[in-house]
C-alpha cells in the first residue's frame, strides 16, 4: 500500500471518529468540528498549492499550462469580482446588510460556484458521451 492510502485512512478514521463524538455529545461536540473541519480545509489548501509546485518543477513542460491556467483563473477571479453587486441586502428579520466587503466577496463566491458546478456537469457528461461513443 502507497503512502497516501495510509494518509487517507488515518484521515477518514480521524473523521469517523469526530463525527461519532458528534452523535454522542451533541452540540457540545461543534468545536471539535469546526476544528477538525479548519484542519482539513487547511490540508486541502496546502495540497492545492504543494502538488502543482511540485509538478512543476518535475515537468517544465507543463508548468507553463499550469502558470496560465493560474492566470486565467485569477483574470475569472477579478471578472467576477468586478461584476459583484455591492448594493445593501435586506435580510428577512429586518437587518440590513451594507458592508461592501462582505457583499462583493459573497457575490464573487456565488458566482464562483455556480461556474464550477456548471463546468462539474459539462465535464460529466462530456466524459459519458464520450465513452458511450467509444464502444
Amino acid at each position: 500500500m502507497k503512502w497516501t492510502k495510509y494518509v487517507q485512512l488515518v484521515l477518514m478514521l480521524c473523521g469517523v471518529a469526530v463525527f461519532a463524538y458528534f452523535v454522542l455529545a451533541g452540540e457540545a461536540a461543534v468545536g471539535a468540528m469546526l476544528v477538525w473541519a479548519y484542519i482539513i480545509l487547511g490540508l486541502a489548501l496546502g495540497s492545492a498549492v504543494v502538488f502543482p509546485l511540485v509538478s512543476m518543477f518535475s515537468n517544465p513542460k507543463g508548468a507553463i499550462r499550469t502558470l496560465v491556467g493560474l492566470v486565467v483563473a485569477v483574470a475569472a477571479i477579478f471578472g467576477l469580482y468586478s461584476l459583484s453587486s455591492a448594493a445593501p441586502m435586506m435580510l428577512p428579520n429586518g437587518d440590513v446588510i451594507d458592508n461592501v466587503t462582505t457583499l462583493k466577496l459573497t457575490d464573487t463566491g456565488l458566482y464562483i460556484a455556480y461556474i464550477v458546478l456548471a463546468a462539474s456537469f459539462v465535464a460529466i457528461l462530456y466524459g459519458e458521451l464520450k465513452s458511450a461513443f467509444k464502444k
